[in-house]
């Protein structure tokens, strides 16, 4: 389903990260099941976090694929930059980083993505070029169907703590990383709490090719 502001949902004033449970109770009872596997890639894998964490009644476990961490200063200082520091803005200056995102969303046609190709890593261009670029491009319209989505994301995500610890996962945890990804740190984090590891080559994109794409599907149909 879309997340609230995202794709046709509208925009849900106040949302947190923790919104995304009774989301989540509500589509599981529309479908009739009660307790599901769970699965969820960047920003998506923060949701998954959250329903891990905290929904143990509905997920029976749960698979991220290079979550972003929350803004805490430890995390924060974890990050490469130029991330670093739009985690920090999006904490301590979310005013002045939504006007810059904003300004950032007018530049689109070729010039915004020759900008959105050059900041990735060269295993990335190479997947969202390739046979993936199809897949890319479907995803960038959906999630610039309504404006602001992204941003109003990133701040949501970063402006306020989570809510829910992570030093400790009450059901199965995967987690995959790329070697290149920005958020690896965290992610080694979250092994230290409980984890299961799965390394990568690549970036924060290259989990979109067959091997890894299968490993992430089996680690979602193990056993519990």
């Amino acid at each position: 389903w879309d997340r609230p502001g995202s794709g046709h949902s509208p925009f849900q004033e106040g949302r947190r990260l923790t919104s995304v449970i009774d989301d989540a109770r509500a589509v599981a009872k529309v479908l009739g099941v009660e307790r599901v596997p769970v699965a969820g890639f960047s920003g998506g894998g923060c949701h998954v976090l959250a329903l891990v964490a905290t929904a143990t009644d509905l997920v029976t476990r749960g698979v991220v694929i290079n979550p972003a961490p929350p803004a805490d200063d430890v995390h924060v200082a974890e990050l490469p930059a130029p991330m670093d520091r739009l985690v920090s803005a999006a904490r301590d200056q979310p005013a002045r980083l939504a006007v810059v995102i904003r300004g950032l969303e007018l530049i689109g046609g070729r010039l915004g993505e020759a900008l959105r190709l050059r900041s990735l890593p060269p295993s990335d261009r190479a997947v969202v070029t390739g046979p993936a670029r199809a897949l890319f491009e479907s995803i960038a319209a959906e999630g610039a169907r309504q404006a602001h989505a992204y941003g109003n994301e990133a701040l949501m995500f970063w402006r306020e703590p989570w809510g829910f610890a992570l030093d400790s996962f009450p059901v199965p945890l995967d987690v995959f990383s790329g070697e290149e990804d920005p958020f690896r740190a965290f992610c080694r984090r979250l092994e230290t709490a409980g984890a299961t590891f799965h390394g990568y080559a690549g970036g924060h994109n290259s989990c979109f090719v067959p091997q890894v794409e299968d490993d992430v599907m089996a680690a979602l149909a193990a056993p519990v």
